[in-house]
């Protein structure tokens, strides 16, 4: 190569276009948005943007899983934590909130998306992964003593849907530590001051 000449360095444009698309849809209805609507606000060309994801379905999905997958990588070191079940489970729910906070338009494109027709096959897998680290994290308190025996899948759905719920309908500057300690203290004490059977009598 000659002295002096340029070396043309390939971009990774993925995060860019990602973080991008994320706001026009948080903001518009998925058929409202184009692709060029994507590559106008990026400042790139529309043909960089088709190299990495090929139709909007596409990168509607992408941003979707890149959400889910930086919030596996938060859970997983939480739940990994040499702590007692209810400390970790409460830290994870933190994790959910505090991305909320940092990522509301990758959050808002990820409830929309749940109720769309785009289902995938690497969407199911990560919802799942999700399930299962809450439910791991329940199993092994409930192995410690420290949580009483119950379904652990059905609790982990609970705690996850407690904390989407109040994310997604509550007051959305409800800081992460508060989010987090409500939804635990109502998973695990409930809201009567007395345990109750199923058919409404207090037990003894």
């Amino acid at each position: 190569m000659p002295a002096g000449a340029l070396v043309r360095i390939a971009v990774d444009h993925r995060i860019e276009i990602l973080q991008t698309a994320a706001h026009l849809f948080a903001q518009r209805p998925f058929h409202e948005v184009l692709m060029d609507d994507v590559a106008h606000a990026c400042g790139l060309a529309k043909g960089t943007i088709y190299r990495h994801y090929p139709n909007k379905e596409a990168l509607y999905l992408a941003i979707c899983l890149e959400w889910m997958d930086r919030l596996i990588v938060q859970l997983g070191k939480s739940a990994r934590r040499k702590a007692g079940a209810g400390e970790r489970l409460e830290e994870m729910i933190r994790c959910m909130a505090e991305q909320y906070h940092r990522q509301r338009d990758f959050f808002q494109v990820v409830q929309r998306f749940e109720g769309t027709v785009l289902g995938d096959a690497e969407w199911l897998k990560r919802r799942t992964k999700i399930r299962e680290l809450f439910a791991k994290v329940i199993r092994e308190g409930q192995r410690r003593g420290e949580l009483r025996l119950f379904d652990a899948n059905l609790a982990a759905d609970m705690a996850l849907g407690m904390a989407r719920n109040l994310l997604r309908w509550g007051d959305p500057d409800l800081p992460a530590e508060r989010i987090a300690h409500f939804v635990l203290d109502l998973l695990m004490n409930g809201m009567t001051t007395r345990r109750r059977n199923l058919n409404g009598a207090a037990k003894r």
